[in-house]
């Protein structure tokens, strides 16, 4: 029987491989990001200084499709817990679509409203001005007077 304990193992066995290139590599940096602590500590880090803020400790990441907005209208790529289960991280990976509805405004609505959160999305730099619109549309449109800062 293989060892499941590498990432390889993790999508073959446990994923079953979907050919989804942005769910296979959301769910790859969810197993790296459970699996090893340093690489969690580095990625909060970088929101930290990267937003002037201090997320605190998030303790497990986790790529399930079972995270649903409130409004039902899409599925939250991955979510970064705290040891209090508050949602300080809620993220999804824009390697080649589009900002569907709601991506922008309800996944903002998903985070903890107590200490500081991220929405983070994790892109290509070729497309961070593209996306970066496309949020910022978004949550206007949907987030009933809610202003983004310019952290991009």
């Amino acid at each position: 029987m293989a060892d499941s304990d590498t990432l390889l193992a993790h999508l073959v066995l446990d994923l079953r491989l979907t050919g989804q290139v942005e769910v296979t590599a959301t769910r790859s940096l969810a197993y790296i990001l459970n699996k090893s602590e340093a690489a969690l500590n580095a990625l909060v880090e970088l929101i930290n200084s990267q937003t002037g803020r201090d997320l605190g400790d998030v303790d497990l990441v986790i790529a399930e499709d079972v995270y649903k907005t409130e409004s039902g209208s899409g599925r939250i790529d991955f979510v970064g817990y705290d040891a209090e289960d508050k949602k300080r991280i809620v993220g999804e990976a824009k390697f080649d679509a589009a900002i569907s509805s709601g991506q922008g405004g309800d996944y903002l609505h998903q985070l903890t409203t107590d200490g500081h959160a991220v929405l983070l999305f994790v892109v290509p730099d070729y497309r961070i001005d593209y996306l970066w619109g496309q949020v910022r549309k978004d949550v206007e449109l949907t987030s009933q007077g809610v202003v983004l800062g310019e952290t991009s």
